[in-house]
């Protein structure tokens, strides 16, 4: 009996080990196909530019 709760723990932890690890896998390949990208990085400039001419009061209030 205490043999097969072991396993069945063991099975559901190795399950969920998977599952984790399959779900980093996936945001890990999101990120470096948005890195990749001509329009991501496009966009990240032309809003970083679009911040920094943002009056530094209103960001202190609003933030």
């Amino acid at each position: 009996m205490t043999k097969e709760i072991e396993n069945s723990l063991v099975s559901r932890r190795n399950a969920m080990q998977a599952q984790v690890e399959h779900y980093f896998k996936t945001i890990s390949d999101q990120v470096v196909t948005l890195a990749r990208s001509t329009m991501v990085v496009d966009a990240i400039r032309v809003f970083l530019g679009a911040f920094a001419s943002f009056p530094y009061a209103w960001r202190l209030n609003y933030l």
